[in-house]
């Protein structure tokens, strides 16, 4: 969309992610980073910036492992140009969600968005990050 070449854009989109995220916490804001985590960098980073700007950092993966629920997300949505397409991700899940060494909360996206969102608050509000939670 914004003609950046495919082999820059998601440097430069993270790059631009990460900074969006320290300027609102600098001034005492939360933030929320939504991405899928692919790379070993994403959760560091953004728990070295929740550190040097004192928030708490918090990180929740969504998974859903029901492979035609998955299929039926996949095929329906009108992907974005900076999304890989949909016939590499359909099948056999090829990527590996990296999260901090602490361990973080993993939600059945398949559930109610009221139960995913009771655990995720309650994740985020007791302090818990010890193992992955699910």
């Amino acid at each position: 969309e914004a003609e950046v070449p495919w082999s820059l854009a998601g440097k430069a989109g993270y790059s631009v992610l990460f900074a969006l995220a320290d300027d609102l916490l600098s001034h005492g804001h939360n933030a929320i980073i939504d991405s899928p985590s692919h790379y070993e960098v994403i959760p560091a980073r953004g728990a070295e910036i929740a550190a040097r700007r004192g928030a708490r950092y918090r990180f929740v993966e969504c998974a859903c492992d029901d492979a035609a629920e998955l299929r039926r997300r996949l095929t329906e949505r009108k992907p974005r140009p900076s999304q890989m397409p949909d016939l590499v991700r359909v099948g056999e899940h090829r990527w590996k969600t990296f999260g901090p060494p602490e361990g973080h909360l993993v939600v059945d996206s398949t559930q109610p968005l009221e139960t995913v969102l009771a655990q995720t608050v309650e994740y985020i509000e007791s302090g818990r990050a010890q193992g992955v939670l699910g």
